[in-house]
């Protein structure tokens, strides 16, 4: 078996996107996975809420003909 150093780890860039999501436990169990995984995991938190955005800034708006 071979263990993943630092030169041969994968990264992966994840995220978690909401409003008022600044207390989910979500990165860190993600993160320490990622680490038992052998990865270079990241994993970010986008909150509307704290950007200024309406929870609605990623609705889509659909116009059937």
């Amino acid at each position: 078996m071979t263990v993943p150093n630092e030169t041969t780890k994968r990264a992966v860039l994840v995220g978690l996107i909401g409003a008022d999501i600044q207390m989910s436990k979500s990165p860190a169990l993600h993160e320490r996975e990622g680490v038992l995984q052998g990865l270079d995991y990241r994993y970010e938190l986008l909150d509307l809420a704290k950007r200024g955005l309406p929870a609605t800034a990623l609705a889509l708006n659909f116009v059937i003909s």
